[in-house]
Order: structure tokens, then sequence, then C-alpha cells
């Protein structure tokens, strides 16, 4: 196992937000022993939900993205609350986004994302028998509409570059042997 060729030398937090994101400029000593800067943003877990319905279907949410300045349709996903356990997440983010719950639900895989810039975990989750409910609410950041597509369907989205967020393409292409 590798030992950690940095040294930090100080840690700057030059930004927070109320969403959890936390953006450092730290000070370091690089590998080649020389003083340097190194930029991470650090954010809380996070759920990715791949929801099925009693008819094998896939519960898919199109939504706006400001930050690539367009429509997106991706998986379920929602960051945890600081000290929920990632479970609850995935629950709590599938109802208020789509409106279904599930009481059949597996956590698939955990993994890093952007290991040369960030510190946050995705949790991927397959939930089974998702069916509708009267429970749901969107937060005051989202305007989303709820679509179900069967696995084939998707596969060809993605061909067609219509899925393209990570979580989603991970998520998808990692669940097909749950399915």
């Amino acid at each position: 196992m590798m030992q950690n060729p940095w040294k930090l030398v100080k840690e700057n937090i030059i930004y927070q937000n109320k969403f959890g994101y936390t953006l450092h400029d730290d000070d370091v000593i690089t590998p080649a022993g020389n003083p340097g800067k190194f930029m991470v943003l650090e954010h809380n877990d996070f759920a990715i939900i791949v929801a099925v319905t009693p008819d094998n279907k896939i519960i898919m949410v199109r939504q706006w993205r400001y930050s690539i300045g367009r429509e997106c349709l991706e998986l379920p996903a929602g960051s945890s609350n600081k000290g929920e356990n990632l479970i609850d997440t995935a629950k709590r983010e599938l109802l208020e986004e789509t409106n279904y719950i599930s009481d059949d639900w597996q956590e698939l895989k955990v993994y890093k994302v952007g290991t040369g810039a960030m510190r946050i975990n995705g949790h991927i989750f397959l939930a089974k028998n998702a069916q509708l409910s009267d429970q749901g609410h969107q937060d005051d950041t989202e305007v989303i509409t709820v679509e179900t597509y069967s696995y084939s369907e998707l596969l060809d989205m993605i061909d067609q570059n219509i899925i393209s967020d990570d979580k989603s393409l991970l998520s998808l292409l990692l669940v097909k042997k749950y399915l």
C-alpha cells in the first residue's frame, strides 16, 4: 500500500454553503518536496437510486441543471443530511423527487467521485417493487418530471447521449446483473 506522498501544511477553507459544499485551497508540500496549493471540493455522501416498478420500468427524473445550462434525464439522487444514514437518504430522495416508495432496498456500490479534486462518495441503491405514494414533495430548488423506461430503452438513451451524467451512467450499467 502506497504511503501518502503529500504533506498538508495548512487547511484553508475558502467557501462553504448551505448545501454542504466546502471548498479548500490548502497549502501543501508536493510529492517532489515543493510548496504548493491544492484545491479540494468536499460534500456529504449522496445516494443514487435505481428504482424499479413491479412492471420492470426504471424511474427517471427530468430536470434542469443550472451548472451545465440544460435539461437532464437522470436517476433520482440526493445528498445526505449531516448524520443521516445513506439508506434513509435514498428513501427520502426517492419519495421527495418521484413520489415513489419501496420496501425492497439493496445497496449495490459505493464509489468515489472526481478523485483528482473531490472528497465525495456516491452510494448506489436498488429499490425493487417501487410503488406510487401521495407523501412526496419537491424542494424549492427542483422542478422535476418523473418518467419511467424499460432497461433496454435506457441503454439506447445512453448510446444516443440522452443520458450523460456520471452517476446515472455508472448506476445503470452496474445494475444490469441485479435486474
